[in-house]
């Protein structure tokens, strides 16, 4: 039932977004994630190019002064409508907090050492990822295809004109492999129901 209700907060979110996404007073907002103290992860990348792909927003990794230390750090902007941003921040908490909980489980069980720490975690992403890549072929198939927004697209490269992307490497290991089958069982909890009127359905972290 968990499942069944993932696919179909899947298919309701994409129905949302590809009625809304030519709303002439669609507005969008920035919200920053990540603890700009800490050095980003491999599995936070990984999260974030999920956010990317599939929950309608425009992710970039940006510096940050650290007041509290007086250093540099770096953090992840998002941009999108309010209610994508405030999913998307939703979908990083929660990969981040579930790819550790499934992390101690399996080196409790399996006796893993603590270098496979960040490649289970990113293949915990990576599998949670594949889940919804499926899920989004499967929608594809009934006519549902996301094309993306242009106008978001916009008003990011507005605020980023010079975008530079990287290709980072994960080291397939045994820890990726378990956590990429540990991923693909992953089912993201939150509520799906009715918004205010004239502000269609109530998302996932809305």
């Amino acid at each position: 039932e968990a499942e069944a209700a993932m696919r179909k907060a899947h298919e309701l979110m994409l129905r949302h977004n590809l009625s809304s996404v030519h709303a002439a007073d669609t507005g969008y907002e920035v919200r920053h994630l990540g603890d700009p103290s800490r050095r980003r992860t491999a599995m936070e990348r990984e999260i974030v190019a999920i956010l990317t792909s599939y929950f309608f927003v425009e992710v970039i990794e940006i510096p940050s002064y650290v007041v509290t230390t007086g250093r540099d750090g770096v953090v992840f902007e998002v941009c999108g409508t309010r209610a994508n941003v405030a999913l998307a921040e939703h979908v990083f908490a929660f990969l981040s907090a579930t790819s550790e909980r499934l992390w101690q489980e399996a080196r409790k069980q399996r006796g893993l050492p603590g270098r496979e720490r960040v490649p289970f975690q990113s293949g915990v992403v990576r599998g949670f990822g594949e889940k919804l890549a499926a899920e989004r072929e499967v929608l594809r198939g009934t006519g549902l295809v996301w094309v993306g927004d242009a106008a978001l697209e916009r008003f990011y490269r507005a605020r980023h004109p010079r975008i530079h992307r990287t290709t980072r490497y994960q080291r397939m290991s045994e820890g990726h492999a378990l956590g990429r089958q540990a991923g693909r069982e992953v089912v993201l909890h939150r509520p799906v129901g009715s918004g205010p009127s004239g502000r269609g359905p109530r998302l996932l972290g809305e």
